[in-house]
């Protein structure tokens, strides 16, 4: 395993936009009470809302990420004990939350280890669908950018790894990869088994995998001034 590395979150801006030229900070907090009651109370509702209204409208299957659970993903298991949970708030609202597994193996670094990102999202509020405007912008930036602070400080060197969910989620990586020239990623994997004790699941999603130089770079882009 490797050993801490001195790094400060408060050197990072994690923001996230309001409009064109509005910003707001994140605050990285550690899964707690508050963030299990959005997550059950609130980001539930949405999830349904929105299922609902893609059956009432009949306008075709709802989007992926309204099939998530974080109200379940989140509660403390058996098998799970290594979950890193991470919930993302703007002021008193939760933007987006991260569960992250340390040291697995790279597939393109031999000896090398990752940080591998089981869930990464933001909150759905924050996403545009049939019936609101999203609010906050650049939040799944801001998150990415967090996982690659968290990899350095727990001595992974900024590599973290991931299955792509279902819709256009890779459509998204492809654009955040396009954006640092196709320096941030490495090829698609393929039939790669993830770290989690569901990871068998995993094997017939596309697994990406931040190279160090890349990962880094992204993350000095949120260096504050």
């Amino acid at each position: 395993m490797p050993g801490i590395t001195a790094i400060r979150e408060a050197d990072y801006d994690f923001a996230a936009s309001y409009g064109h030229d509005e910003w707001v900070t994140l605050e990285f907090r550690t899964h707690d009470e508050a963030a299990r009651s959005q997550f059950a109370d609130v980001w539930l509702k949405l999830y349904t809302a929105i299922r609902n209204q893609y059956k009432l409208a009949n306008s075709g299957p709802p989007p992926d990420w309204s099939k998530w659970s974080p109200h379940d993903w989140c509660q403390q298991k058996t098998g799970y004990e290594n979950r890193q949970k991470y919930a993302a708030w703007a002021g008193n609202r939760l933007a987006g939350f991260l569960n992250l597994w340390a040291g697995f193996p790279s597939q393109f670094d031999a000896g090398a280890q990752v940080l591998y990102v089981e869930h990464m999202a933001a909150a759905p509020g924050n996403l545009d669908s049939h019936i609101w405007a999203r609010r906050l912008g650049h939040v799944g930036k801001a998150l990415m950018a967090f996982v690659a602070f968290q990899s350095i400080a727990q001595g992974f060197d900024g590599r973290f790894g991931l299955h792509v969910d279902g819709g256009g989620a890779l459509d998204w990586y492809r654009k955040v990869d396009s954006e640092m020239n196709g320096t941030l990623f490495h090829p698609d994997g393929n039939e790669v088994l993830g770290p989690t004790p569901h990871g068998a699941a995993d094997k017939n999603r596309v697994y990406l995998e931040a190279t160090a130089v890349g990962a880094r770079e992204w993350l000095e882009a949120y260096r504050r001034e």
